[in-house]
């Protein structure tokens, strides 16, 4: 499942045919959903990455590498003469000469003499034991290779054979110290092991069936085939023109260097490198392996990365960003129907770089070499933030022990470390999402997702490029370890009766233990529909007459012989609680209304006559899009656009911050909403006109969020009392949601990440050590919602970047 969405968020679909008139009915209609519920801990369990563990599930903590020898064993008091025929037990060989041996039955031989050379003649296998003692010179004959024994060297050696070392059946040699020989051509073939406590220099290097670990590793060409594990310590530095990977094994390294060649992956059952990769061409092929990748880590290819699959890639773990460099991107391209004519382009691509990651490319190709471009709806990354070329340079830092140099202009790196704790978040998804809202009942956090990219709305073709448009919905738990847990996950795709539904919003209703999820669907328009929860407060099916999983009723009657809901999309909903009635207040992206709420029913418009039809407000239309709802005990408030995106024909494009559209907020009695308002006023146009835009209302006081133009507090009558100017230093920063929390206003400011204000004056506050409260982080990657919990947890609807949970220190 792949996370994705830039800066703003599909909370309208673009109007095509709205019924005439201010109170057009609303339609009579409900129905149950069948959609895919997945509730298994394994496969939920790949859908979060849990940062407070200190690795990812895209990733791994630091660990020991390399070869450490053990020390030298004492030489058995019982320990036989020398015997050519030896067969079990202890042997010692002291006298210059040359000797033959014939080793059986687990038999262990100390050499610690001058001036012997040995030659395995026969050796059943491990674990017969060769251990060379300190002070000793011993000599190999290997003209025919090494087999069937173990070898700890504790003094140097030499070979009969000095341009090749080959181990070639169940043999190990394991060495106190480093190999410097650059006219050997390393073979370790059929479960053989060389273990180098040091540093390896040599002329080549076969690995095909076995294990090798040494310090490091520096060749001028080397082949990895087979099954292998490879443990590195510092690098492995291939001087030629090729280092070829085709193994089911496992490389562990901090650093892999092919400066002047080709770093071929045809195939790799784990890669865990560090900090650094860097080549002049690279291949990640079929069957390529997850390349793990600490935060901060380099790639920098100087030639061509190819990368031709989709789902094999790069996964970078931690919160700082990591970056990719290449002269040629090479990658699946496909053809964009959204342009005319068509063009292909490079849109989809998930698994290829995963975490927080900027990619810098000189140009870009398909898997041909033919000239292409990125699409708007470019999806790289399942669990972080790719950036794209050109949106902002990432600083990379030298790594502590020279392997890593650094990269980039410092000077455009907030390098100050922000008070930030992220404890975990959402991962990997099966399609371009990007997740909207959330909402929080104790430790459980329900999350609403819809499409990302490029589209034309509800009713219109919702497919890009052949990627259908759906959303989801998301139950996530703090667990008591202080980890995030995803407990189920629903998703209502195309093939469900009905068509695809998308969601803009979602609530907890804690009297019906229920979601009302704000949306839209193709055929109904803009929607709201109910998910019963089990008494945990997850999906299922919760009574003998409802085996379906939302029930849906659509906010607006069909227009048009097709009898089709053209274009409006639930935006936000809430729930009024007065005189034991409970009524909705919604917002669509076409206008307002109410509705009565029968709690005492799953079903929001009831299909018998046991339950009659609840009474139905007036849906009162605007002259732009309605965005955002907030009440109090008194009044209702709305932000939105006063002109309709589809007036001016925009295109719907998430990072379209050119074209701003005029906008009001308007203040109505509780009561009266939404015929007849008190107060309304203008407020500066802003974009993106795609965004999110909050709106609460605190005592007699309106906080709102403004797009491009940041965050304003007004009074009842309209009077501006504070502004908060959105950093504008990342494309794509938008004051997207807001949570008022004690003293405190959270900003949810898109690209620009997550604020703590002072809710007073909306100046940033500042932690006990004097650091600003924010978390910017996350690349460009758009903050929608932000909720906080009382145990201070900050939970972050962050677009295509997923949910992300939080705590900010020193407060």
């Amino acid at each position: 499942m792949a996370l994705a969405a830039m800066t703003g968020c599909k909370d309208d679909g673009i109007d095509q045919e709205n019924p005439e008139g201010p109170d057009a009915p609303a339609i009579e209609a409900s129905n149950g959903v069948k959609g895919n519920i997945v509730t298994d801990p394994t496969a939920l369990g790949a859908i979060i990455n849990n940062y407070s563990l200190g690795a990812t599930n895209g990733g791994r903590a630091s660990e020991a590498r390399g070869f450490e020898m053990p020390a030298a064993p004492a030489i058995p008091a019982d320990a036989k003469e020398f015997d050519q025929n030896m067969n079990g037990g202890s042997y010692k060989l002291e006298a210059a000469g040359e000797y033959g041996l014939n080793m059986n039955n687990q038999s262990s031989l100390y050499i610690t003499g001058k001036g012997i050379t040995i030659n395995i003649s026969t050796s059943n296998g491990k674990p017969n034991k060769i251990y060379i003692m300190e002070g000793s010179e011993v000599t190999i004959n290997n003209e025919w290779g090494i087999k069937g024994v173990e070898i700890y060297a504790y003094a140097p050696l030499t070979y009969t054979k000095t341009d090749a070392l080959n181990l070639t059946e169940e043999a190990a040699l394991y060495i106190d110290r480093g190999i410097d020989n650059k006219d050997f051509a390393v073979s370790l073939d059929n479960k053989t092991a060389l273990n180098v406590d040091g540093d390896v220099n040599v002329k080549s290097i076969k690995l095909m069936n076995g294990d090798f670990a040494a310090n490091s590793l520096t060749v001028e060409n080397a082949e990895i085939v087979n099954d292998f594990s490879i443990n590195v310590a510092q690098y492995i530095k291939v001087t030629g023109d090729r280092l070829s990977i085709n193994s089911n094994g496992s490389i562990a390294t901090k650093c892999l260097e092919v400066p002047n060649g080709l770093l071929d992956v045809q195939n790799c059952g784990e890669m865990i490198i560090d900090s650094y990769i860097v080549a002049k061409d690279m291949n990640v092929l079929a069957g390529g392996a997850a390349i793990s990748m600490q935060e901060q880590s380099l790639v920098d290819i100087t030639g061509t990365l190819f990368m031709p699959n989709k789902k094999t890639g790069f996964i970078f773990a931690g919160n700082e960003s990591s970056k990719v460099k290449a002269g040629t991107f090479k990658a699946q391209a496909q053809l964009n129907n959204n342009l005319n004519p068509p063009v292909r382009t490079i849109d989809d691509l998930p698994g290829l770089f995963n975490g927080n990651v900027g990619l810098k490319f000189s140009s870009v190709m398909d898997n041909d070499g033919n000239p292409v471009a990125f699409g708007k709806d470019v999806t790289f990354t399942n669990g972080g933030t790719t950036i794209l070329e050109g949106d902002e340079d990432i600083y990379i830092p030298a790594d502590n022990d020279g392997c890593r140099p650094s990269d980039g202009d410092k000077g455009k790196d907030d390098d100050e470390p922000e008070p930030v704790i992220v404890i975990g978040g959402t991962d990997a998804h099966t399609h371009p999402i990007s997740a909207t809202c959330v909402d929080l009942t104790g430790k459980q956090a329900f999350v609403s997702w819809h499409k990302r990219g490029t589209g034309t709305g509800s009713g219109s073709n919702h497919e890009h490029d052949g990627i259908p448009y759906w959303g989801c919905i998301e139950v996530i738990e703090l667990t008591p370890a202080d980890t995030l847990a995803v407990t189920s996950y629903m998703e209502l795709k195309p093939e469900t009766a009905g068509g695809a539904y998308d969601f803009n919003h979602v609530i907890f209703d804690a009297k019906t233990n229920s979601l009302l999820a704000m949306g839209d669907n193709d055929a109904k328009g803009a929607i709201i529909g109910k998910i019963m929860l089990d008494p945990t407060h997850n999906f299922g099916n919760v009574t003998n007459n409802w085996a379906g999983d939302m029930l849906v009723r659509s906010l607006l009657q069909p227009a048009g012989d097709n009898q089709k809901a053209q274009g409006i999309s639930g935006n936000s909903v809430v729930i009024r609680e007065n005189a034991g009635k409970r009524t909705l207040y919604m917002a669509t992206a076409g206008g307002y209304q109410t509705m009565e709420y029968d709690t005492d029913s799953i079903l929001i418009i009831p299909a018998d006559k046991q339950h009659p039809t609840p009474n139905v407000g007036t849906y009162s239309l605007t002259g732009g899009s309605a965005k955002h709802i907030a009440i109090n005990d008194r009044h209702a408030v709305t932000i939105e656009y006063t002109q309709r995106p589809g007036d001016i024909e925009v295109e719907y494009d998430e990072d379209d911050f050119t074209t701003a559209l005029p906008a009001a907020i308007t203040v109505w009695s509780i009561d009266n909403f939404p015929t007849a308002y008190e107060t309304r006023w203008d407020i500066p146009a802003f974009a993106p006109v795609y965004g999110k835009n909050v709106i609460a209302i605190d005592g007699d006081l309106i906080y709102s969020c403004q797009g491009n133009n940041g965050v304003a507090v007004y009074d009842l009558q309209g009077n501006e009392k504070a502004r908060w100017d959105i950093p504008k230093a990342k494309k794509g920063a938008a004051a997207n949601g807001l949570c008022i929390k004690g003293g405190n206003l959270y900003v949810a400011a898109g690209a620009a990440g997550v604020y703590v204000l002072d809710k007073a004056t909306l100046a940033v506050k500042k932690n006990n050590a004097g650091a600003d409260l924010k978390y910017t982080k996350q690349g460009n990657a758009s903050a929608n919602y932000v909720k906080v919990a009382d145990d201070g947890t900050v939970y972050v609807a962050y677009g295509r970047a997923g949910v992300k949970a939080l705590r900010f220190t020193g407060m």
